[in-house]
Protein backbone atom coordinates (compact mmCIF):
# COMPACT_ATOMS: atom_id res chain seq x y z
CA UNK A 1 0.00 0.00 0.00
CA UNK A 2 2.86 2.26 0.86
CA UNK A 3 5.65 1.22 -1.70
CA UNK A 4 4.24 3.38 -4.46
CA UNK A 5 3.99 6.87 -2.74
CA UNK A 6 7.13 6.07 -1.20
CA UNK A 7 9.15 5.88 -4.38
CA UNK A 8 9.60 9.01 -4.11
CA UNK A 9 13.00 8.24 -2.46
CA UNK A 10 14.96 6.33 -5.24
CA UNK A 11 14.97 9.33 -7.57
CA UNK A 12 15.70 12.49 -5.04
CA UNK A 13 19.04 10.50 -3.28
CA UNK A 14 19.69 9.24 -6.80
CA UNK A 15 20.53 12.49 -7.61
CA UNK A 16 20.53 14.71 -4.29
CA UNK A 17 21.79 11.95 -1.91
CA UNK A 18 21.02 11.83 1.80
CA UNK A 19 21.30 15.35 2.65
CA UNK A 20 19.07 17.98 4.20
CA UNK A 21 18.19 18.97 0.59
CA UNK A 22 17.03 15.57 -0.26
CA UNK A 23 14.98 15.57 2.94
CA UNK A 24 13.38 18.40 1.75
CA UNK A 25 12.37 17.19 -1.38
CA UNK A 26 10.89 13.91 0.09
CA UNK A 27 7.37 15.07 1.53
CA UNK A 28 5.39 11.99 1.94
CA UNK A 29 8.56 10.40 3.56
CA UNK A 30 8.47 13.10 6.06
CA UNK A 31 4.03 12.64 6.16
CA UNK A 32 4.78 8.88 7.08
CA UNK A 33 7.40 9.55 9.66
CA UNK A 34 5.41 12.59 11.77
CA UNK A 35 2.19 10.10 11.32
CA UNK A 36 4.56 6.91 12.52
CA UNK A 37 5.61 9.18 15.48
CA UNK A 38 2.40 11.10 16.17
CA UNK A 39 0.93 7.82 16.82
CA UNK A 40 3.31 5.93 18.86
CA UNK A 41 5.99 8.36 19.89
CA UNK A 42 8.23 7.10 22.71
CA UNK A 43 8.22 10.90 23.91
CA UNK A 44 5.29 11.71 26.09
CA UNK A 45 6.20 15.29 26.83
CA UNK A 46 8.70 16.58 24.08
CA UNK A 47 8.16 20.48 24.78
CA UNK A 48 10.14 21.60 27.47
CA UNK A 49 10.54 25.14 28.69
CA UNK A 50 12.45 26.40 32.05
CA UNK A 51 10.76 29.54 33.21
CA UNK A 52 13.26 32.20 33.43
CA UNK A 53 11.25 34.89 35.41
CA UNK A 54 8.28 35.07 37.11
CA UNK A 55 5.16 34.78 35.38
CA UNK A 56 0.96 35.12 36.47
CA UNK A 57 -1.01 33.67 33.56
CA UNK A 58 -3.86 35.80 32.21
CA UNK A 59 -6.18 33.67 33.80
CA UNK A 60 -4.22 33.91 37.16
CA UNK A 61 -2.33 30.81 37.97
CA UNK A 62 1.22 32.23 39.55
CA UNK A 63 4.51 30.43 37.95
CA UNK A 64 7.78 31.21 39.96
CA UNK A 65 11.72 31.34 37.85
CA UNK A 66 13.04 28.68 37.36
CA UNK A 67 9.90 25.92 37.44
CA UNK A 68 10.40 23.79 34.28
CA UNK A 69 7.04 23.05 32.27
CA UNK A 70 6.69 20.05 30.24
CA UNK A 71 3.77 19.79 27.93
CA UNK A 72 1.98 16.60 27.26
CA UNK A 73 2.60 15.95 23.67
CA UNK A 74 0.67 12.72 23.89
CA UNK A 75 -2.69 14.85 24.56
CA UNK A 76 -2.71 16.71 21.83
CA UNK A 77 -1.45 14.19 18.99
CA UNK A 78 -4.73 11.43 20.30
CA UNK A 79 -6.97 15.04 20.58
CA UNK A 80 -9.95 14.73 18.24
CA UNK A 81 -10.33 18.80 18.45
CA UNK A 82 -6.64 18.46 16.74
CA UNK A 83 -6.82 15.32 14.52
CA UNK A 84 -9.93 13.65 12.99
CA UNK A 85 -9.96 10.38 13.87
CA UNK A 86 -6.84 10.68 16.39
CA UNK A 87 -6.55 6.90 16.53
CA UNK A 88 -6.42 6.28 13.44
CA UNK A 89 -3.02 5.96 10.74
CA UNK A 90 -2.95 8.52 8.17
CA UNK A 91 0.69 8.20 6.97
CA UNK A 92 0.24 10.98 3.90
CA UNK A 93 -1.60 13.75 6.01
CA UNK A 94 0.96 16.27 6.34
CA UNK A 95 1.55 15.63 2.14
CA UNK A 96 -1.62 16.08 1.25
CA UNK A 97 -1.78 19.51 3.07
CA UNK A 98 0.96 19.70 0.98
CA UNK A 99 -0.28 18.71 -2.27
CA UNK A 100 -3.66 20.66 -1.67
CA UNK A 101 -1.52 23.89 -1.58
CA UNK A 102 -0.63 24.03 2.00
CA UNK A 103 3.10 24.51 3.65
CA UNK A 104 4.61 21.58 4.08
CA UNK A 105 6.73 22.08 7.61
CA UNK A 106 9.19 19.51 6.78
CA UNK A 107 9.02 18.40 10.90
CA UNK A 108 10.84 14.89 10.52
CA UNK A 109 13.65 15.94 8.94
CA UNK A 110 14.53 19.30 11.21
CA UNK A 111 15.28 19.65 15.04
CA UNK A 112 12.52 22.34 15.50
CA UNK A 113 9.98 19.61 15.58
CA UNK A 114 6.45 20.65 14.87
CA UNK A 115 3.61 20.26 17.47
CA UNK A 116 -0.19 21.24 16.63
Amino acid sequence: MYYGPLREVEAVIKQHGWTEEAMALMPKVDSFLAETLRLDGIITASVQRKVMKDLTLSDGPFIPKGTHLFVPTYVFHHDSAVYEDPDVSDPFHSSQLCDNGKRHVGRVRSTNLQVP
